[in-house]
């Protein structure tokens, strides 16, 4: 605490940048096992909460969706 103002507006902490910065100089490998675990939560199948975070369709919606076209925006055989 002795890094950070004693006082800050109502429901505002440190800038985010300055608050890492000050982490990163002080414990930086803390900091390293943080940013690992929020990039496993964030980017693979593995987070704790993906299952409840997704969205299951009916089988009838997934069909329906194969079934559809699909024309990419950057090819698109119309435009020649």
């Amino acid at each position: 605490m002795k890094y950070f103002p004693s006082k800050y507006p109502k429901d505002k902490g440190p800038p985010r940048e300055y608050f890492f910065n000050i982490l990163n100089t002080i414990h930086p490998e803390y900091l390293g096992q943080i940013m690992h675990h929020a990039n496993v939560q964030r980017m693979t199948g593995a987070g704790m909460d993906q299952k409840a975070q997704s969205i299951r369709i009916t089988d009838f919606w997934e069909q329906e969706l194969k079934d559809m076209p699909y024309l990419s925006r950057k090819c698109n055989p119309f435009d020649q």
